[in-house]
């Protein structure tokens, strides 16, 4: 049977969740800050839910809702004993749809390369593969910024000086041809999508820029970029460009900005997550100083395009 948790019940779900056994400090831990999450998320923004035979628990998994109508998604790990396979990947299902059913545009759920299981039971779910995921950083320290030396003859204003509308405008032209997640193109409401960027880290408005050419009226692209809630850097939440004004070197100039930018404000390092099949973008940010950390695939359900 497949049922919301009861409060009662609910440690000793999160325990299941993430695979924990009594000699694992590891995953005791792992609980720890499973349940502190869903505390600070609160009960009406997160959905935690179990597959039980009688007593026993076969499976578990946790949902929850963040700002801009899109959510995460954790499960058990399906090679932990006692994992009952079948009835995590119906589970999945279930507590995904509830999800897109209660208003959520998508439910995601980032996985390591080499976890083969959990790729499976995401695909035996019904899961779509969103993106092949880059995670790029430069290090302040070692490699500081030097002098912007383009983008000076541009026009460009920040989040105190364009309308959300303007905004909104610019992103949705750049998504255009985009190599970048182009499966969620149309998932969501812009108003959601800007708001999601809003609370991805530590909202930084003078970080986000819209970029115009001399003597264009309409913008050419813009660049959004936050401060690391986890520490003394920044992250690179969207850049883009729209196509007319591809292949000018507007990318490679809002780069330079936002990373001259952060060695003003003495952050210590940018980062970016980056499609892996948009091998221009990864082009650009190489030559920027960016280099390789780590790589995650998004799995997601999205919601059903109007």
């Amino acid at each position: 049977e497949i049922q919301a948790v009861p409060r009662r019940h609910r440690g000793a779900a999160i325990s299941f969740l993430v695979g924990q056994t009594d000699s694992d400090r590891r995953t005791r831990a792992r609980t720890q800050a499973m349940q502190q999450m869903v505390a600070r998320a609160g009960t009406a923004a997160s959905r935690l839910w179990w597959a039980r035979s009688g007593r026993k628990t076969l499976a578990s998994a946790l949902v929850v809702e963040a700002v801009g109508r899109t959510a995460t998604l954790f499960f058990s790990p399906p090679d932990t004993p006692g994992v009952d396979r079948k009835q995590l990947s119906n589970l999945i299902v279930q507590i995904s749809a509830d999800a897109v059913e209660g208003g959520m545009s998508l439910v995601q759920s980032l996985i390591e390369p080499e976890e083969t299981a959990r790729i499976e039971v995401l695909a035996e779910s019904g899961m779509i593969l969103l993106a092949d995921l880059l995670y790029m950083g430069r290090d302040l320290l070692s490699c500081p910024p030097g002098r912007q030396i383009d983008g000076d003859e541009l026009v460009w204003r920040n989040f105190q000086q364009f309308t959300e509308a303007e905004l909104a405008d610019i992103i949705s032209r750049s998504y255009a041809d985009s190599l970048d997640c182009p499966a969620l193109r149309g998932v969501r409401d812009m108003p959601d999508v800007i708001a999601g960027h809003k609370s991805s880290g530590s909202f930084c408005p003078e970080a986000w820029w819209i970029v115009s050419c001399p003597g264009e009226s309409t913008p050419a692209g813009c660049i959004i970029v936050n401060d690391s809630v986890s520490g003394p850097s920044s992250d690179i939440i969207y850049m883009g460009v729209a196509p007319e004004f591809r292949r000018r070197g507007l990318a490679r100039a809002m780069l330079h900005r936002v990373i001259a930018q952060a060695g003003v404000r003495d952050r210590q390092g940018v980062s970016v997550a980056v499609d892996r099949q948009n091998d221009r973008a990864m082009g650009v940010y190489r030559e920027c100083g960016f280099v390789e950390i780590r790589r995650r695939l998004a799995y997601a359900k999205l919601k059903t395009r109007s």
